[in-house]
């Protein structure tokens, strides 16, 4: 492709010169795509050793032990090959504080209220760069919720809605965004790091737009106990939230 010149007429048809127009737009873009392929590297890399901490932190039974708890002691059976995976590691190394028995009040001060990456953090806070540690802050933060998709850029990203708290963030989700269209839902957990907004634990089903009267009922009971919604006030309510996630996800495929 033929490169503009800083002084030419802008291609976009403005009568502006590309430098006065598009050019800085363009350059946007660039830059905030390198931050999502960073932030996105960053995460795979801490997926990895973070499982192993996992690992040395609990023993062998860690998946089975966050299965059970994930899962709502409901019965459901862990599947290593299943897609579902991709909403529940996430969950296990950010989110999940293990519901274990301490011998003493000394180990339960020093394990309770921690993730794994929190964890993880702590022990290697100097090892780690600036943005690997404002990662785990800002993910291990970040609640899980039911997102609309109100704008779809396919092959770049969406403009989604937190039908829960109401607000709005901009992703940028390369591959989820080629099948998906404004009115379906997405059930996960989105962070923003600077102007760069990203989906973490994703469910791997796009919610119908038909089961958002169910979304809007639980609305609707947290509000009843909670007064006005925010963030914080998701993961005191995360259980549940999860429990209409399988309810839906069984709906949909039962």
């Amino acid at each position: 492709m033929k490169t503009i010149g800083r002084n030419a007429p802008c291609p976009c048809g403005s009568g502006k010169k590309y430098k006065n127009c598009c050019l800085n737009k363009q350059q946007q873009i660039g830059s905030t795509d390198v931050l999502w392929r960073k932030l996105r590297e960053i995460h795979d890399r801490l997926a990895k050793v973070l499982v192993k901490h996992g690992y040395d932190l609990y023993g062998p039974d860690l998946l089975e032990d966050a299965w059970e708890e994930y899962s709502l002691e409901s019965g459901r059976i862990y599947d290593m090959n299943s897609h579902e995976n991709q909403l529940f590691v996430p969950w296990m190394l950010y989110s999940w504080l293990p519901d274990f028995e301490a011998e003493d009040d000394d180990d339960l001060d020093d394990w309770d209220c921690q993730t794994i990456a929190e964890s993880y953090l702590a022990d290697n806070y100097h090892r780690l760069s600036a943005m690997e540690r404002r990662f785990i802050e800002l993910t291990v933060n970040q609640p899980y919720s039911f997102y609309e998709i109100i704008d779809c850029d396919p092959g770049n990203g969406f403009r989604l809605k937190d039908l829960l708290v109401g607000t709005e963030i901009n992703v940028i989700e390369k591959s989820g965004s080629q099948n998906a269209s404004p009115g379906y839902v997405l059930y996960g957990q989105a962070i923003q790091y600077e102007n760069v907004g990203m989906m973490i634990g994703t469910a791997p089903i796009l919610i119908a737009p038909g089961f958002i009267p169910d979304i809007i009922q639980l609305r609707k009971k947290i509000r009843e106990h909670e007064g006005s919604i925010e963030a914080d006030d998701l993961i005191l309510w995360e259980d549940a939230i999860r429990e209409l996630y399988f309810s839906i996800h069984d709906r949909m495929f039962t």
